[in-house]
């Protein structure tokens, strides 16, 4: 799946399987994992692909195809934090809320590129939403990765919350159920983390298709 500094899917595997323990040994092992191995997302904006601005309004067939996308890219981070959550891993440590806040920032990067590619200016509000969720949770990532202490991250969990709240809201009103909803079983059709068929691995070999010459 997404990420800016790249879990790679077998070490969020891991993640799942093994757990993240309760006990100060093994939450300093996890908090090793996760500066090293780096949360989910994946620098799929600026470095490798230009968005494309939104167009005045986008056609039935460009709105059905954004529909679709975000129903996989929504289902694949609520499927994941569901598996995370389902094994006691919801956010019970710092380096756990880290890899959480993790899905919901890859997440809003790849559905706010979705947008600005198929979406029209009536997508507007969903894009500024999905682009407060990206920037509260990318803020929170520094609070849980560096363990700023109790009170600061209670309130990164809060502007986090809220944040989240107000996407779905917007989801739910813009016709996006799939991201209107918080974190369920995988639904049929939803890609699992790093695999082939995911819309983060559509818009890398779009970005190389366009890159290659015309023969």
């Amino acid at each position: 799946m997404f990420s800016r500094t790249r879990i790679i899917a077998p070490v969020l595997l891991a993640l799942l399987v093994a757990g993240c323990g309760g006990s100060g040994q093994d939450s300093g092992s996890h908090e090793e994992t996760a500066e090293t191995a780096g949360p989910i997302t994946i620098n799929t904006t600026s470095a490798k692909r230009t968005p494309v601005a939104q167009k005045a309004k986008a056609t039935p067939a460009e709105k059905a195809k954004l529909v679709e996308r975000a129903r996989r890219i929504c289902g694949e981070a609520n499927g994941a934090i569901y598996e995370l959550e389902k094994q006691g891993k919801g956010g019970n440590s710092p380096s756990e809320a880290n890899v959480i806040t993790e899905y919901y920032a890859g997440m809003a990067d790849l559905l706010g590129i979705a947008i600005r590619q198929e979406g029209g200016k009536e997508s507007a509000k969903l894009l500024a939403a999905d682009g407060d969720l990206e920037e509260t949770a990318n803020e929170a990532k520094a609070d849980f990765h560096f363990n700023k202490g109790r009170a600061a991250l209670k309130a990164a969990e809060a502007r986090e919350a809220a944040a989240l709240a107000r996407f779905h809201k917007v989801a739910a009103e813009s016709g996006f159920k799939a991201c209107s909803e918080g974190p369920g079983p995988w639904a049929p059709g939803i890609p699992r983390p790093g695999s082939p068929n995911s819309v983060e691995s559509e818009f890398e070999q779009e970005a190389v298709e366009a890159k290659e010459p015309e023969k």
